[in-house]
């Protein structure tokens, strides 16, 4: 990460601008493939987004298939997003609430001498996936991810919640790299037109447009495999993704006759505790295959019951270590 606000909150674009090109230059020497940025001033629409240093900088990022992407901003417009989200190349990002959180109002607006709050909005009903009052948006908003409210961890230690674009825009970041790590391959533009296309819409009711709400579940349900979730309970045939995926709980197989392949996907467990692939009640006629289980009590579970095997199940293929117990 790059820091470049000043312990009095100022964040100047010199600053800013150098963190960037660190960000750039670090893309050998660090892996550098995404840059996420949650700064913002104004509010612009795409005719008259200015024309700075920095775009160069995010044009460069462009041309070497490195997202760039940046929060819309909090100031409540629904007619325009704040720059740099609105330069031509970055990818822009919105904020929705991921839950029925309850009345909630914002400060959109601030006294720049005092800090004293000059302007609110309220949503005075909330629900999954209402775009947020407070949440800069317009026609060539890229994105919406949840923001509202979001639990994140403080410095020095623990966790608090915490509401904003700032909060969504690491959402959409992180389903990029998931993205990147399923291809390579995909210049910028594919990654945006792919998220774009696979994700549900919702509208904003503070101007009726419509814009993408990503989902990294949907999206690679339509690329062809699933996402694998904690304590999941597998009942017909599942290949996963090929991500790691850290999922104390492990997943559970609760049919005859079922395959599961993870395609080299890595299970990770906590502490040696619990089982990663448990063949619960000792299904028969289950396959599992290409999985790489560690860091559970149990590796994988082929009984069960754990008093008869199960019959005509086939384990293969699969890595199994640094668990207390591998095939059992």
């Amino acid at each position: 990460a790059a820091k470049v606000c000043d312990a009095n909150e100022n964040c100047f674009d010199s600053a800013i601008n150098a963190g960037i090109d660190w960000c750039l230059e670090k893309q050998v020497d660090l892996g550098t493939d995404i840059i996420t940025m949650s700064i913002g001033s104004s509010i612009y629409e795409s005719s008259n987004c200015p024309q700075t240093e920095m775009d160069v900088l995010i044009n460069r990022a462009y041309d070497l298939g490195m997202p760039f992407v940046a929060a819309s901003g909090n100031g409540g417009a629904k007619n325009g997003i704040s720059y740099p989200s609105c330069s031509p190349k970055a990818i822009s990002v919105g904020s929705v609430y991921d839950a029925d959180v309850g009345s909630r109002t914002f400060c959109v607006e601030s006294d720049l001498q005092t800090g004293e709050c000059k302007r609110t909005c309220t949503d005075s009903t909330t629900s999954a996936d209402q775009v947020v009052c407070s949440s800069n948006s317009y026609m060539e908003l890229d994105f919406v991810a949840p923001g509202s409210r979001i639990l994140s961890s403080d410095l020095g230690g623990g966790f608090s919640t915490r509401s904003g674009t700032s909060a969504a825009a690491p959402h959409v970041a992180g389903i990029i790299a998931l993205i990147k790590q399923y291809d390579s391959t995909l210049s910028v533009t594919e990654i945006v037109d792919m998220l774009k296309t696979y994700s549900p819409k919702v509208i904003d009711s503070g101007n009726g447009i419509s814009s993408a709400r990503v989902d990294a579940k949907a999206l690679f349900g339509f690329l062809g495999c699933d996402m694998a979730e904690n304590g999941m309970s597998i009942k017909s045939n599942t290949e996963f993704c090929k991500f790691s995926y850290n999922i104390p709980s492990g997943v559970k197989i609760e049919n005859d006759n079922v395959v599961l392949d993870c395609n080299g996907a890595i299970l990770q467990g906590s502490n040696k505790a619990g089982i990663g692939i448990s063949n619960l009640g000792g299904k028969d006629n289950v396959e599992i295959t290409n999985c790489n289980v560690k860091d559970y009590d149990k590796g994988i579970s082929a009984m069960g019951s754990n008093v008869n095997p199960a019959l005509g199940n086939n384990i293969n293929n699969n890595i199994i270590n640094n668990n207390n117990f591998g095939l059992f």
